[in-house]
């Protein structure tokens, strides 16, 4: 082969290589609320379009990267205009394509468990506004409904699932301390997974036998409940399941 012919394919191989590098930081948007970019486009269908992510950039995204993309989507506080907040995340999937990626990815559960583990819900700087506080219960939220909408225990093992719900049970735990700040929705999201994670098997729910079958199942598909009483159930289920 001639010295041309192998600078060439070097040049091909090398042009490949930086092509298909993996993306490892979070898609900025081209436009934010409040920006004059957001104001000029005046139609909420403009906006929506404009947040999508390029096909090009979406496909060699990491998965880690992804995650964070997603709980900063514009529109992803839509989740709350809808009648349950899991129902409201799988609406918004519809027309966002960084949450509709994201359930594809065989990592996902993973990489949203890892970033979701690194947020202390006890840890509240009283020097920061209202909305800030806001903002942290809003994030919690959104990592556990993308946790929901992922159905990330399925693919897990039983070890796995332990950890999985015994974050979430930490996190229940760390709320609960501010109960001024986390409201009962922000309780429910992390119960819901650890329902659904611990007591979606017929042959485990002895603990539930004395309660609503009904109630039960709307709470695991909906995170909405009409009796307190669910809540530490639920929570005393989790608790048993990884000791």
């Amino acid at each position: 082969m001639s010295s041309k012919l192998v600078l060439f394919a070097s040049f091909i191989c090398l042009s490949i290589g930086i092509s298909a590098q993996t993306i490892s930081e979070p898609y900025i948007f081209p436009v934010r609320p409040g920006s004059n970019e957001w104001v000029a486009l005046k139609t909420t269908e403009g906006r929506v379009k404009a947040c999508q992510i390029p096909d090009s950039i979406l496909q060699q995204m990491s998965t880690e990267a992804l995650v964070k993309t997603c709980v900063d989507y514009p529109f992803f506080m839509d989740i709350f205009l809808y009648d349950n907040l899991l129902k409201g995340v799988k609406l918004v999937s519809t027309y966002f394509n960084g949450i509709s990626e994201l359930t594809k990815r065989q990592d996902a559960g993973k990489a949203l468990l890892s970033a979701y583990s690194k947020i202390d819900p006890a840890v509240i700087n009283p020097k920061i506004t209202k909305v800030q506080i806001g903002n942290q219960s809003m994030l919690l939220t959104y990592y556990e409904v993308l946790m929901f909408n992922c159905d990330i225990s399925v693919s897990m093992s039983d070890e796995e699932k332990k950890g999985l719900v015994k974050e979430l049970l930490l996190k229940v735990d760390a709320k609960s301390k501010y109960q001024n700040i986390y409201s009962a929705t922000a309780f429910s999201t992390p119960l819901v997974l650890i329902g659904n994670t611990v007591l979606i098997d017929p042959s485990k729910q002895n603990s539930i036998a004395n309660f609503d079958q009904k109630q039960f199942d709307q709470f695991l598909q909906t995170g909405r409940f009409q009796d307190d009483k669910l809540f530490s159930i639920i929570y005393q289920a989790g608790t048993k399941f990884i000791q």
